[in-house]
């Protein structure tokens, strides 16, 4: 009877030792998520941070991943590379591919993309929210020099926290175009 009870006693202690070390890993586990989501949450704002800093001293790049005329169907862009707008406090550079209508006729086929390099321009930066930014650059008369570019106007919709942006194009000459994509 007294192996019994010892036996006994002994499965007990073990029993409460392996719950008492189940409840410790378990507790481990949830304090390493909490570490690791603290710790993607302060990169996030980081990044958020950076961003508006970028963006509010006009240092940014853009790379559309699809464009989409005013009155027609969204089109994925191959070549992630090949396509940018990127800016800076005193010049900004541009190839971006163009597939809407014209309202005058194109001299040479070279000049249907929007190929643009400008070192006068006047930019606006506004916020409504803290999250979405919208950035406007019109580039000065001077440094237009094909009629397809009169007048033409860059809107910038950004996401400070995700990185995605929009970008939409107007000219006096050209129908409107939205690209989509992202900036750094």
């Amino acid at each position: 009877m007294k192996k019994l009870l010892f036996t006994l006693g002994l499965c007990g202690v073990f029993f409460l030792s392996t719950v008492n070390v189940s409840a410790q890993t378990k507790e481990t586990r949830q304090e390493k998520k909490e570490v690791r989501e603290k710790r993607d949450k302060t990169a996030a704002i980081k990044q958020a941070q950076k961003n508006v800093a970028n963006i509010e001293s006009l240092n940014f790049s853009f790379y559309p991943n699809s464009l989409e005329p005013e009155f027609g169907v969204s089109n994925p862009l191959t070549g992630m590379g090949d396509y940018y707008f990127t800016v800076d406090k005193t010049n900004f550079y541009m190839n971006l591919p163009y597939i809407g209508r014209f309202y005058v006729t194109p001299m040479n086929p070279e000049n249907v993309p929007i190929n643009l390099t400008c070192s006068q321009f006047l930019y606006s930066v506004h916020s409504t929210d803290g999250i979405n930014i919208q950035v406007t650059i019109i580039p000065s008369s001077n440094d237009i020099t094909s009629l397809l570019n009169d007048g033409i106007r860059f809107v910038f919709n950004l996401n400070k926290n995700t990185g995605y942006a929009k970008l939409v194009v107007t000219s006096d000459n050209r129908q409107e175009m939205t690209y989509t994509g992202s900036f750094n």
